[in-house]
């Protein structure tokens, strides 16, 4: 019976290790590292936050987890370019509907042609609106996604950083092998989280090489796109209101791999 619990116990504390629930950096306070040179970074704090405790730690990536990552970011960045394309046409058509409208509207407001022109274009709008949502709905499942595959950190794990530097030796293994860099911000009230992943390649000296691995491969760059409404409400007299919002970024999921410098495989991705 009490072997049973410790059993279940145990799995409940490894089984944290993924599908984190954190929210990432909510305030934008943190940078991380644009590149890892030689197992080094240095992270980024706002220049407005002056007062502040920063911890770090990496945490182990399976390949298998790695290659569903990147097989996510590849439908993302797929996603991204053809939706985004079709975003544009749509924007165009209800452009050019809206001029036939303001045309109308300055002959006569209250005519039947200014009522159906508004009429077309406001369709128009909601059309592309439809599609905002639908894109940022898909976004949302790719993030859930890759937040459900990405390691979190343990909590007994964490490592202050001095000047903001955060380092991983290479010497412990051989070739590439994937990390999740976590760092902990913690200022007076308050403590943000951030991540990403990168991939760093092993220095260890074995019996076939005594200098230090060389690989330089470019990976994948991936853009996590969130889009909003664009406000273009017009208000003809007589006739109700209708509106869209600006494209905005909302995240870079970029990806590569090196030896003496690895790119950052994974920007962060706020929840």
């Amino acid at each position: 019976m009490y072997i049973s619990i410790i059993i279940i116990l145990i799995i409940m504390a490894f089984g944290n290790v993924y599908a984190h629930s954190v929210d990432l950096d909510p305030d934008s306070l943190v940078t991380l590292p644009m590149m890892i040179v030689n197992g080094n970074g240095t992270v980024s704090v706002k220049s407005s936050v002056t007062d502040y405790k920063l911890y770090y730690q990496w945490v182990d990536i399976t390949t298998s987890t790695y290659t569903e990552i990147s097989e996510i970011n590849s439908k993302v960045k797929t996603y991204n370019t053809t939706t985004t394309e079709e975003l544009n046409n749509k924007k165009d058509v209800y452009t050019q509907l809206k001029e036939i409208y303001d045309n109308e509207n300055a002959t006569d407001p209250l005519s039947e042609a200014t009522t159906n022109a508004y009429n077309v274009y406001n369709a128009a709008v909601k059309e592309y609106n439809d599609l905002v949502k639908e894109y940022n709905e898909k976004i949302e499942e790719y993030k859930e996604d890759i937040k459900d595959l990405t390691p979190t950190y343990i909590e007994s794990n964490w490592k202050e950083s001095m000047d903001n530097k955060v380092s991983r030796d290479l010497s412990g293994f051989t070739g590439e092998k994937s990390f999740v860099l976590w760092v902990k911000l913690v200022t007076s009230g308050e403590t943000s989280y951030d991540e990403t992943i990168y991939t760093l390649n092993g220095n260890k000296k074995t019996d076939e090489t005594n200098t230090n691995m060389q690989n330089n491969t470019v990976g994948n760059n991936t853009v996590l796109e969130k889009k909003e409404n664009v406000d273009d409400t017009i208000s003809p007299k007589s006739l109700p209101k209708t509106g869209v919002t600006n494209t905005v970024i909302f995240i870079i999921v970029l990806l590569a791999v090196g030896s003496g410098i690895i790119y950052k495989k994974t920007e962060k991705i706020k929840f």
